[in-house]
């Protein structure tokens, strides 16, 4: 995937247009200097309606599911902080445009799902079909000879999307922002987690990092990630979703690795990416010098050595400028 490039000069900054010629994004401005102890090189591609539905009526998961004398409320809210108060102060202010699919379960004949509000299910017309009960524990299995699925006692298509809105869905214990699908795939079930890119963000920043590093490394990494996560938008991983959750794309907990300090870190690096030679860099990371050298050939960032530079005092520009030759920062258009 290319860019096309019109260059505009205004008030002695050089600024520009950078396009993506499939339409999958609109526009990319570059307007942000790097300056750093071991510059980024800013070269060409730098400075740059409803129908009426019944409740599912389900057979909740047994008690022994959840933690011993708590309700799946009690549970949730301590563990991820969902009451309203706290999920607030950990959520990026403003959604942006860009969405991201993100496999969180595969492979499994049995999930377990809850929302902590109503949430609707749809089909994929988007007709909504049924509905769930606020925090209330569900069993969704895999019909291996129908082809569908069944949430509690209702049997359901074979793919569907769980919207609880304002709300947060859970799958398995992990609680996510954004939107459910389920797809019942020769007897197995997929789950994905469609989600605003910003706030998928906060999670993986503190699901990669601690979260009380210095906030300069914790900077570095959302723009990495950032970068990253991007090229699977590119070329997604299938058609139903763009990357998955694990370690072996970057790590994604949903809302338990969200914090204060993730939020900010992402938020302060809004939409910005790292570009190199006309493209989104493929901007890998590792824990170590070590394993950078040994999982990427010694290309991309060492966490670790992110925090150490931030620790003496360094940007997260600089710290990218250090480990990222040539690379220039851009935004994402909004």
């Amino acid at each position: 995937m290319h860019f096309n490039f019109n260059p505009l000069n205004l008030k002695f900054q050089k600024i520009l247009t950078l396009r993506f010629l499939s339409g999958t994004f609109a526009n990319f401005l570059l307007l942000i200097p790097v300056q750093s102890k071991s510059p980024v090189a800013l070269e060409s591609a730098a400075l740059s309606t409803p129908v009426t539905s019944t409740p599912v009526t389900s057979t909740p998961v047994s008690s022994s599911a959840m933690p011993t004398g708590t309700t799946l409320a009690a549970s949730a809210m301590r563990s991820t902080s969902l009451d309203t108060a706290d999920r607030k102060s950990t959520q990026v202010e403003n959604e942006s445009t860009t969405q991201i699919r993100v496999q969180i379960a595969q492979s499994a004949s049995e999930i377990t799902i809850a929302a902590s509000t109503n949430a609707v299910i749809r089909d994929l017309t988007h007709r909504v079909i049924a509905k769930l009960q606020a925090n209330q524990l569900y069993s969704v299995l895999a019909d291996s000879h129908a082809g569908k699925l069944k949430i509690g006692a209702e049997v359901l298509p074979n793919a569907l999307w769980i919207d609880a809105e304002a709300g947060a869905v859970m799958v398995d214990g992990h609680w996510y922002e954004g939107r459910l699908q389920i797809v019942n795939i020769g007897g197995e079930l997929l789950a994905i987690n469609q989600v605003d890119i910003e706030r998928y963000l906060c999670s993986v920043v503190g699901s990669e990092m601690y979260a009380d590093w210095q906030p300069q490394a914790l900077m570095a990494q959302a723009v990495a990630a950032r970068s990253y996560a991007v090229k699977f938008l590119e070329n997604p991983v299938s058609d139903r979703f763009d990357m998955g959750s694990d370690e072996a794309f970057q790590a994604y907990k949903g809302l338990e690795s969200v914090t204060h300090s993730t939020v900010q870190a992402v938020e302060e690096t809004r939409g910005q990416v790292l570009v190199q030679g006309n493209r989104i860099l493929f901007a890998e990371y590792a824990a170590s010098d070590a394993l950078t050298r040994s999982a990427h050939r010694g290309q991309g960032m060492s966490q670790s050595g992110a925090q150490a530079r931030a620790e003496l005092g360094w940007s997260y520009l600089e710290i990218l400028g250090d480990y990222y030759h040539k690379a220039g920062i851009a935004l994402l258009s909004e």
